[in-house]
């Protein structure tokens, strides 16, 4: 539930293709959505389903979970960060930003929202946000891996997927308000 797999030539989202069973993370969004605008279950259901929400917004901007599994579907290519080989999934959950403090995050992601951006990334739909993140994982996450098996992350890979996570951290803040806005207007 917590990611959409579109294939890499995609030329954009196809929901009949992508989460043909509904068990995907934009399929869950609007569930979540539908149930916390309808608050028609006890209070506490309703809780879980806004903190599901927060969590499927903020997921669904992550580019590996919107992007394709490489090597004809077979897992995410290994990767060596600092000497340690591991996948790429863990280097993007778990080594992108080490090194730099929560409130420092805090304050590039906060600096990266102008007026313009907000506008621009209020726009849009749950597709249009998706085919986004989609084309991040395809351009930085995968496209812009160093050749080699497994490949060996540099700091010029390191700076570019930080700048782009920090941009889509940035993008499912305020995508996320614009969700609560839709279900508590």
């Amino acid at each position: 539930w917590h990611s959409i797999t579109l294939p890499p030539d995609a030329t954009g989202v196809d929901s009949k293709r992508d989460c043909p069973l509904g068990d995907c993370i934009t399929a869950k969004i609007r569930e979540a959505e539908g149930i916390v605008r309808l608050a028609h279950k006890p209070r506490a259901i309703v809780s879980d389903y806004v903190k599901f929400l927060v969590h499927l917004v903020g997921d669904l901007h992550q580019p590996l979970n919107a992007g394709y599994p490489p090597g004809e579907g077979v897992g995410d290519p290994l990767v060596v960060y600092e000497g340690e080989e591991m996948p790429l999934r863990k280097f993007w959950d778990d080594h992108l930003f080490e090194g730099v403090s929560a409130d420092e995050l805090a304050d590039r992601i906060r600096r990266r929202i102008t007026p313009g951006k907000l506008r621009e990334w209020q726009a849009g739909t749950l597709k249009d946000w998706t085919w986004d993140t989609h084309l991040v994982a395809v351009r930085v996450a995968y496209g812009s891996l160093p050749a080699g098996t497994p490949r060996r992350l540099d700091a010029e890979y390191v700076a570019t997927a930080r700048s782009a996570a920090e941009e889509q951290l940035a993008k499912a803040a305020v995508r996320l308000a614009a969700s609560l806005d839709r279900v508590w207007p």
